[in-house]
């Protein structure tokens, strides 16, 4: 199954590290695009990798090479590489955006939001 996960902290940590390990493939990561600016989303994903942080869900993604989506209006311009990826489902956990309907009728199969 293709897996893409949108949050961040040690939620979305917890949601990625099992399913890389598992047969199912995390083709994506979403963030928030609406708190970070451009600069800062390419610091953030150039240096992730240096930093061997398994409560870090960028760090994790950086270094397993996992394509990280910055959401900002959920529009098509935003979906559009989450659209190419093709997940069947959508796994949120500690993301600080609410998912407007062309962002969960993506998914083949669905989206799972999780709770701490």
């Amino acid at each position: 199954m293709r897996i893409a996960i949108a949050g961040g902290g040690r939620l979305a940590a917890s949601l990625m590290l099992p399913l890389l390990e598992s047969q199912h493939e995390v083709v994506a990561l979403l963030q928030n695009g609406r708190r970070t600016r451009p600069i800062a989303r390419w610091l953030t994903t150039a240096t992730a990798g240096w930093f061997a942080a398994d409560s870090n869900p960028v760090s994790i993604a950086a270094r397993r090479r996992i394509p990280i989506v910055w959401l900002n209006q959920m529009d098509d311009a935003d979906l559009a590489p989450l659209r190419e990826l093709s997940p069947d489902v959508l796994l949120v956990g500690g993301f600080g955006l609410i998912l407007k309907k062309p962002i969960l009728d993506l998914p083949a199969v669905g989206c799972v939001n999780a709770h701490p």
